[in-house]
């Protein structure tokens, strides 16, 4: 059954989301509130659920061209004492990998490049205004610069942001949960490559982290607990001095980014609810299910959501989209919610301040093996990638 869909936001779940329905056969129309398109964000990690998602759309030759290949994930103390390890669960492309470091204009753009060759109208400067649901469909309404005559459609999919309209329009006001701390971000050149190693590093109340990316390059992020809207006049001093005992490259990669080019967000999610949309109408990504980034999700939940609409879209199955709608969120609202609610836990529990708890932390840490974390991790992973996607078992998935 073909029908024709409309997707609010063009970041990343929602061009995914597009593109899994396009080579479903489905009409597609993308409105994107910004009227240029223009490179923004940092780093991102593409876990092997995100590509095992993505791996269906034809882009892993391209992804893999702009990413650095990830083979270990490893946390450890300010002190370089190692708490927690992961080795290379998959194989990509004939070689082991853990995950993909790629920067997030990279990601986006290769998602862009693709859309092009499907017929997917993508209309900038249109910001989701408002919808109107009936029995047979939905009237979608635009504003701004680049503004269409309203929209009709079978399926809306809200992938509009934090502050999503098409959320707002639907469950009315709601306030974000802070989760007690800031983040800065940033991505410079290293001046001594980093490998293909995923490093945190946890203090007491703080934490930094290492992502390779292509060319060299090094994404890194860096944790705070504070109140919240707390922003340092000169945060670049501001960072050197609070990471100034952390071991090397930690305050190098600082120096080595412009100020102006270091983002700061506050940390923060939002309660999950019980169901996402109406009949016809539903969302994605931060629109659905925001969360805290301590277990480095956010981004690889809403691809997960866009492959889930991509299984149920296909013309094999023949699924209204009503039905589509029901099944998406039977599916996604459980895993989605899992992941909200570990994650705000698990920045709880990275960024202790108090001594005695972070070492009873450490403690825990060191004592359960490796391996029982990496099983816990194939199996969290794995079970986000639908079967159709998958080319082999657990143990040894190949992406």
């Amino acid at each position: 059954m073909r029908f024709n869909a409309v997707i609010a936001g063009g970041g990343i779940g929602g061009l995914s989301a597009a593109l899994h329905l396009a080579l479903n056969g489905h009409a597609v129309t993308v409105i994107e509130r910004v009227e240029r398109l223009q490179p923004v964000g940092a780093g991102i990690v593409l876990s092997l659920n995100a590509i095992g998602n993505l791996r269906p759309l034809g882009i892993l030759p391209a992804l893999i061209d702009r990413s650095a290949r990830i083979d270990e994930m490893v946390i450890c103390t300010a002190q370089g004492r190692e708490l927690s390890g992961s080795a290379p669960n998959a194989v990509l492309d004939g070689e082991p990998i853990q995950a993909l470091g790629i920067h997030r204009a990279a990601l986006h753009e290769v998602l862009l490049d693709r859309l092009q060759t499907l017929g997917v109208t993508l209309q900038l400067g249109a910001k989701f205004e408002r919808f109107e649901e009936s029995a047979d469909g939905v009237s979608v309404t635009t504003v701004g610069p680049g503004a269409m005559p309203p929209l009709s459609c079978d399926l809306l999919v809200g992938a509009d942001g934090l502050h999503s309209g098409v959320r707002h329009q639907i469950h009315g006001a709601e306030t974000s949960r802070f989760g007690g701390s800031t983040c800065w971000r940033g991505v410079a050149d290293a001046a001594k490559p980093v490998g293909s190693r995923l490093t945190e590093i946890w203090g007491k109340g703080c934490r930094f982290g290492i992502v390779p990316l292509a060319d060299e390059r090094v994404y890194w992020f860096a944790v705070q607990n504070c109140r919240a809207g707390y922003r340092p006049e000169l945060p670049s001093e501001h960072l050197e001095t609070l990471f100034a005992d952390f071991p090397t490259p930690t305050v190098d990669l600082i120096r080595a980014t412009p100020a102006s080019a270091i983002v700061q967000h506050d940390l923060v999610d939002r309660v999950p609810l019980r169901h996402w949309g109406t009949r016809r109408v539903t969302l994605l990504g931060d629109a659905a299910h925001p969360m805290t980034p301590n277990m480095g999700q956010g981004a690889a939940q809403a691809i997960e959501d866009a492959g889930m609409l991509g299984v149920l879209t296909a013309p094999k199955n023949q699924l209204t989209a009503p039905d589509v709608v029901t099944a998406y969120e039977a599916h996604r609202i459980p895993r989605s919610t899992q992941f909200v609610t570990q994650s705000f836990r698990f920045g709880a529990m990275a960024q202790l301040e108090n001594p005695v708890a972070s070492g009873l932390r450490n403690v825990a840490m060191r004592a359960t093996p490796n391996a029982v974390t990496q099983r816990a991790l194939d199996r969290l992973l794995t079970e986000g990638v639908p079967a159709a996607f998958r080319r082999t078992g657990l143990a040894s998935t190949a992406v």
